[in-house]
């Protein structure tokens, strides 16, 4: 299973006494949560090095942060949607996923760094970064009639 955060790491972010989080209630969680990570964080770090975080301790420390928030995050809502029928927008599972957005984009964006990782900027990639793109060749092109 790919795990980018540990359960200090998760419940750092929790009341224990309303929503502990343990391996069992937040398994599927940390799936989702690595996808997520790993999805944006592509854009603008080597696949070679995403792929080698497989363990919070081989996860750098502001990712594992982020996972932890958003890990917690969904757990809380779950744990709080059991008892509510309305979640309002300013919930504190909802201010958590927002502030481990913003500092996903902030590492993105290069504004946060991960020590001795490089970013490329997103804002620097081509067309010639995406395949396929009408400069290959190729059977079908995106601008042609079928």
């Amino acid at each position: 299973m790919e795990i980018l955060a540990n359960l200090d790491d998760i419940n750092r972010y929790l009341d224990q006494a309303v929503a502990p989080a343990t391996d069992e209630n937040t398994a599927l969680l940390q799936i989702g949560v690595a996808r997520i990570l790993r999805g944006n964080l592509y854009q603008v770090l080597d696949n070679v090095i995403i792929q080698g975080w497989r363990s919070p301790e081989s996860t750098p420390d502001s990712v594992r942060e982020i996972a932890g928030m958003l890990i917690a995050a969904q757990h809380y809502y779950v744990e709080w949607s059991k008892t509510n029928n309305i979640i309002d927008d300013d919930s504190y599972p909802q201010r958590l996923y927002d502030r481990a957005m913003l500092e996903l984009n902030k590492i993105i964006d290069g504004t946060v760094v991960i020590p001795g990782i490089d970013v490329v900027p997103s804002d620097s990639l081509t067309a010639d970064d995406f395949f396929p793109n009408d400069a290959t060749d190729r059977a079908f092109t995106l601008g042609m009639n079928l």
